[in-house]
């Protein structure tokens, strides 16, 4: 069968990848006693963390520090737990593969489907750290307002938001679809995939701003062709800095998820059968 063919039966078989969705999120948060408040609570307690070692490690924090640190945290969250879960999603849903016969290509859908579920909540907590530090800058002293030097703000552009997270999930999708093949031939891909992704976030402008990366040299080069540069940057700008997204990083970013959802779909379709008589 070809990829396309199995991009059609993916799409007839939609309601599958809704009973997968819906089986994932019952598996974490939403059985316990507060529910989807867990994905408002996660990203904050893991921004507090942060900021109080990074305050310790640097000195004091520019004000928009929490915003632009939380802003970070969500987005490199929903990849990494996409990619992560759907690692391990074909050999944890072997019986079921043996026995019923479906689009393979449904769970790591799901798995990605399942944790921008969790990325929307995330925003909501985005939300409230970004009313509070808006109402402090908003009666900051004038000496303090000042020396802001990256001052936060709220506006029109926040309608790009849609966009920037669409182009998160088009990306999260395709290196999804790899990862589940490679998790399926592989067992210990989740256990590198979190050491790998470790380093990913440290290299990444999480904790650092663009004024801090050399001017030239292999850094820069990395920081200009790593993906999260731009999608970190379109998210931050779209709802904390109320700016439109810069032209050159959407267009690199969109064409490399378009690449990674491409060849990732097509490398599942490619390895699919192979993968059902290994597992």
């Amino acid at each position: 069968m070809s990829a396309l063919a199995d991009v059609r039966e993916l799409i007839e078989r939609r309601s599958v990848i809704g009973q997968f969705v819906g089986a994932e999120l019952r598996s974490g948060h939403r059985d316990k006693a507060l529910g989807n408040l867990w994905q408002l609570i996660d990203p904050l307690a893991l921004m507090m963390v942060y900021y109080v070692v990074w305050s310790l490690v640097l000195g004091k924090r520019p004000p928009d520090f929490m915003a632009y640190l939380l802003s970070g945290i969500i987005t490199f969250q929903m990849f990494q737990g996409s990619v992560t879960g759907s690692a391990g999603v074909l050999r944890g849903q072997v019986r079921l593969i043996r026995e019923v016969y479906f689009p393979k290509a449904a769970l790591p859908t799901a798995m990605t489907l399942a944790r921008l579920y969790d990325f929307l909540w995330a925003l909501v907590a985005l939300g409230i750290v970004l009313a509070l530090l808006l109402y402090r800058q908003a009666h900051a002293a004038p000496e303090m307002a000042a020396k802001i030097t990256h001052p936060l703000a709220f506006g029109w552009n926040v309608l790009w938001l849609p966009a920037a997270v669409a182009v998160l999930f088009v990306f999260s999708l395709g290196c999804s679809y790899v990862m589940a093949v490679v998790g399926a031939l592989f067992r210990d891909t989740p256990n590198i995939l979190h050491f790998g992704f470790r380093i990913w976030l440290y290299l990444s402008p999480l904790f650092y701003y663009e004024e801090h990366v050399p001017k030239s040299g292999a850094f820069r080069l990395f920081y200009r062709v790593n993906p999260f540069t731009h999608l970190f940057r379109m998210v931050r700008n779209a709802l904390i800095y109320d700016k439109p997204p810069t032209l050159d990083g959407a267009v690199y970013v969109v064409g490399v998820s378009l690449a990674a959802l491409i060849l990732g779909f097509w490398l599942f379709s490619r390895f699919e059968g192979t993968i059902v008589k290994q597992l």
